[in-house]
């Protein structure tokens, strides 16, 4: 089974608004993490983190009647966390077996796609951490695609990987991170391996 996402930090360590820290090391680019491996960004004390102050804006396109229509209202505990802690919620909640994916933005662009955007995962209702390390953009390098559920432990996600001289329709690559779900050995989610393929190459099967 698998979920397409819309084009879509926490705020665990302030000092990492404009860039990435993986490990205590920190890259510029929001999709280098997916470069490097082993990744560990995820807490096991269940706390959604809120927005980061620096993604507050006053003159926000969600405001618009059009763009503000993609904003929904929680609809279980889960969702009623995100959106407590700032985020707005958008699109469904793909779910596998006891795990759901719950979507949140800070903005969007011009045409109402998502920035800013984090993906929040929660095993049987309780937080266990983001599909990324930090909030992503629309149609840039990092960005979240699909969600993938393969029984009820197994949890794959696509990332769209640009170069500078990709169109913004066509990225060149895409980034496949596999997951390790919560359970009694692992307390929050993390990082197994992570693939990047050329989009010219037939995707593996799930």
């Amino acid at each position: 089974m698998f979920v397409r996402i819309r084009p879509l930090f926490p705020a665990w360590l302030m000092v990492c608004l404009s860039a990435i820290c993986v490990d205590g090391q920190v890259n510029s680019t929001k999709g280098s993490w997916l470069d490097r491996q082993p990744m560990k960004w995820n807490m096991s004390d269940g706390q959604v983190t809120p927005i980061p102050w620096a993604t507050e804006v006053e003159n926000s396109n969600l405001q618009s009647a059009t763009c503000s229509r993609q904003v929904r209202q929680p609809g279980n505990t889960a969702e009623a966390d995100v959106a407590k802690h700032g985020w707005k919620l958008y699109g469904d909640a793909p779910t596998g077996g006891a795990t759901t994916v719950v979507l949140g933005m800070t903005d969007a662009d011009g045409m109402c796609r998502p920035l800013g955007y984090q993906a929040f995962v929660f095993v049987n209702g309780r937080f266990a951490g983001t599909l990324s390390p930090l909030p992503m953009n629309s149609r840039t390098d990092g960005a979240l695609s699909t969600v993938h559920f393969a029984g009820s432990d197994g949890l794959t996600a696509d990332f769209l990987r640009y170069k500078e001289t990709d169109p913004l329709c066509c990225p060149s690559s895409t980034s496949t991170v596999e997951y390790k779900i919560p359970n009694d050995k692992v307390s929050a989610l993390e990082v197994v391996k992570v693939t990047t393929r050329s989009n010219s190459q037939p995707a593996s099967s799930k």
